[in-house]
């Protein structure tokens, strides 16, 4: 989940740390993917492949990002219609905190940088 621009105020709040196309970008060892990006009136879903790869072979993962783009950079949206359609397009997934949380707790490979 995502919920910031990347720069407001011409100040850096996040890296973009994703391909805007479907190349593959080396941060260290590990690799990420873009495969799908699919754009919404307020917000994106992104698919990606994150991997590395070491002694015993690749080691790849599906990641799904939500990015709710509709944040205005000061104060709160006007209205809350956004947001309850990105809750909506969320909860579709079956994500929670709690889930993922745990999946990544039980999936993710841990890599030495």
């Amino acid at each position: 989940m995502f919920l910031s621009h990347l720069v407001e105020d011409s100040i850096v709040k996040c890296e973009r740390y994703w391909p805007s196309d479907s190349t593959t970008r080396l941060y260290g060892v590990i690799n990420v993917t873009l495969i799908r990006s699919t754009s919404f009136a307020n917000f994106v879903v992104r698919s990606f492949r994150v991997g590395y790869h070491d002694d015993q072979g690749s080691h790849d993962h599906a990641v799904t990002q939500y990015h709710f783009t509709a944040w205005p950079e000061h104060g709160v949206p006007r209205s809350p219609l956004a947001l309850l359609e990105f809750h909506a397009r969320v909860s579709t997934t079956g994500w929670t905190p709690a889930a993922a949380v745990s999946e990544f707790s039980s999936t993710v490979d841990v890599v030495a940088l």
